[in-house]
């Protein structure tokens, strides 16, 4: 867990210094390669939701990189991967982050409704 959680902080520093398509590939390319088999695994339950929520920030940083690099159907699918792992990590916070960047995203894309009612959601999580 600390590795996915150090490795994707490496690749959120690329994203800040060099902008979201620089490293885009590589971290979509660790996430299938070295973290979804990490999601087959059997743990305890508090290891379980501990590594859901860090593979969940994880894929949160790809969708992000993925919509900086005007690839929005793309990232709207990770937004909604980061969503379902970030539910099954029953880390709220973070599940009410991603609805904020999915609300982010539908405002950019002139989905005004979908928008307010994403950003709804978000603040409906404590």
């Amino acid at each position: 867990m600390a590795t996915v959680k150090t490795t994707a902080d490496m690749f959120a520093r690329l994203d800040d210094q060099f902008g979201g398509d620089h490293a885009r590939r590589s971290v979509i390319q660790y996430l299938s390669a070295e973290v979804v088999p990490l999601l087959r695994g059997s743990y305890s339950d508090a290891v379980g939701r501990a590594l859901y929520s860090t593979v969940a920030e994880a894929t949160l940083l790809a969708g992000w990189m993925s919509y900086d690099a005007c690839h929005r159907g793309l990232a709207q699918r990770y937004f909604l991967q980061a969503l379902r792992l970030a539910q099954d990590a029953n880390d709220r916070r973070l599940a009410g982050s991603i609805l904020s960047a999915m609300s982010h995203q539908a405002t950019f894309l002139g989905r005004y409704t979908e928008a307010a009612t994403l950003a709804r959601a978000a603040l409906a999580r404590p």
